[in-house]
């Protein structure tokens, strides 16, 4: 069982409430195990059983497969004519990403995390390469992600315009 509730952050940090910790059975703990990354803190017990640490894998299975299906709903299903106006983003994945020497990163004040981008001067014959606007695009997403997308047929020209644009798309 899992409940779903909606917890405040203070100025002060989060306050889980008792229905909270008597249901994840942490009601008494004293110190717990908080794992953290971009978006997301997981609370642990400190110690636990080894039956408990199958229900929390379970869970977690079971949070990670509803929040991936909400990424794939999200974007919709592949339509060529759809969300990819020229090509599929999906077919370019394989090509090896833009690089700049460091030295030449330092030289035009690009930051040596900034994605890069490309595109033609025709009329000098050259190729202009910048540090791309946006922060994320399909390069970002993990390989498990990206077959799961394909399986499911989502569609790559909304998930990367989402990854892009840096869209809100679970709430």
């Amino acid at each position: 069982m899992f409940l779903r509730s909606i917890t405040e952050v203070t100025d002060e940090g989060i306050k889980i409430s008792r229905v909270n910790t008597k249901i994840s059975e942490m009601e008494g703990e004293r110190y717990v195990h908080s794992l953290v990354t971009d978006g997301a803190v997981l609370l642990l017990k400190q110690k636990m059983t080894a039956m408990e640490l199958i229900n929390v894998s379970q869970f977690l299975r079971e949070i990670a497969s509803e929040l991936v299906t909400n990424l794939a709903m999200a974007c919709g299903p592949c339509d060529p004519c759809d969300g990819c106006e020229d090509h599929c983003p999906f077919d370019d994945l394989d090509e090896e990403a833009i690089t700049l020497p460091g030295y030449l990163r330092e030289e035009a004040g690009i930051p040596e995390n900034a994605k890069l981008c490309a595109c033609v001067d025709e009329k000098n014959g050259a190729v202009i390469i910048s540090a791309a606007e946006h922060e994320h695009d399909l390069s970002d997403v993990p390989d498990f992600i990206i077959d799961v997308m394909v399986n499911c047929g989502v569609c790559f020209g909304r998930l990367e315009d989402h990854l892009i644009k840096g869209d809100i798309v679970y709430d």
